[in-house]
């Protein structure tokens, strides 16, 4: 999560709980940041 925010930038919020691949090496995390 921290990685998907800091790259939406300053506001950003996370869309959704993080999702982990089935043999549980890889997660996701998808963040949006703020329109200014």
């Amino acid at each position: 999560e921290a990685a998907a925010l800091a790259a939406a930038g300053p506001g950003a919020r996370l869309l959704g709980p993080r999702v982990t691949s089935a043999d549980g090496r890889a997660t996701a995390a998808i963040a949006e940041g703020r329109d200014e």
